[in-house]
């Protein structure tokens, strides 16, 4: 089953939620009808979901909700440590979600005021030193097969964690043209299609993989990375999946703010740092405007460019002994 198929099953199941909802259940699909990726509409689901909870547990009609109601709601987002970030999310997607109601003639008017905003600055998103990466590297021998070469891929090609684990193995190719992985727009948060190259080491990893894979048939449209443990072998990995992997190296390294979109980011910046113009970054990075680009650029103390390409290459010449994964 495809990456896509998967998606569209579990927005299907999470809009069989809102059953008692139809004007949420209205604005979610009218958002995925107008070109929402599907990872932003499954976003938008879950925070009307955590906010409808929310009214229930307070006997609140959302559609009558007050000012003083909805800023209640948000103290108590506080109060269960949600960070920032997530809090101005969660604001953006009701003044988006109460606008519509506001134009569908549901509600006279929006319960969210203007002045209502977090003036707290949103946490600047971190990369690795060249002594972290080093870390990085040296429990990521440690892992299997199938993890190497996708952190590999991840930091060649600034993948997001939806596109990398989308990938089919008709989407990467060897040969004269070039060693490229095409990202199909249906798998992207923009619905930018876009192809990128990768590296040496990255493409010596995807040949091994590839041979291993080799063992059971399968075909082009086959998912590129699929499960290892036993429980569910040969399944397509999940996003959740590739971010458990990426927790458990953060906690190996004592690296707690290592993410899967870690990985982009350093290979953005890296970009930046080689020289490449600002629209051409935009464009390997699939960004929609140029603004998003200049938040994944970041100032560096040192320069981990060369030990990145370097290290990729030794782990895909080591010898290593088989694991089971996730």
């Amino acid at each position: 089953m495809s990456h896509l198929n998967i998606i569209q099953m579990e927005f299907a199941k999470i809009i069989s939620l809102l059953g008692d909802y139809p004007s949420a259940s209205n604005w979610l699909m009218t958002k995925s009808a107008c070109g929402c990726a599907d990872n932003t509409v499954m976003s938008y689901t879950y925070v009307l979901l955590d906010y409808f909870k929310y009214c229930v547990q307070h006997q609140i009609d959302h559609h009558l909700a007050t000012s003083e109601e909805i800023l209640n709601y948000f103290v108590s987002l506080k109060e269960r440590s949600l960070l920032d970030a997530s809090r101005k999310h969660r604001l953006a997607v009701l003044r988006l979600y109460y606008s519509f109601l506001k134009e569908e003639n549901i509600c006279a008017t929006t319960p969210i005021k203007a002045s209502l905003s977090f003036r707290g600055k949103l946490t600047r998103a971190w990369v690795p030193d060249a002594e972290q990466w080093d870390k990085v590297i040296d429990v990521l021998y440690e892992e299997p097969l199938r993890n190497r070469l996708m952190l590999s891929l991840a930091y060649d090609c600034a993948l997001r964690r939806g596109e990398l684990c989308a990938l089919l193995i008709s989407d990467v190719g060897i040969g004269s043209a070039g060693d490229i992985v095409s990202i199909r727009h249906e798998t992207t948060k923009t619905r930018r299609a876009r192809r990128v190259r990768f590296s040496e080491g990255t493409k010596r990893l995807l040949i091994q993989y590839l041979a291993a894979r080799s063992t059971r048939p399968v075909r082009p449209d086959t998912a590129l990375f699929v499960s290892e443990s036993k429980r569910n072998r040969g399944q397509h990995i999940s996003i959740w999946t590739w971010t458990s992997v990426m927790k458990d190296i953060a906690s190996r390294t004592k690296l707690p703010r290592l993410t899967t979109h870690t990985i982009r980011h350093l290979s953005i910046t890296n970009k930046a740092e080689d020289g490449w113009a600002l629209h051409e970054i935009s464009h390997f990075a699939g960004h929609a405007n140029l603004s998003s680009t200049l938040r994944y650029i970041h100032p560096r103390r040192d320069d981990v460019r060369d030990s990145i390409g370097k290290a990729l290459i030794r782990i895909a010449a080591a010898d290593h002994s088989s694991h089971e994964g996730a």
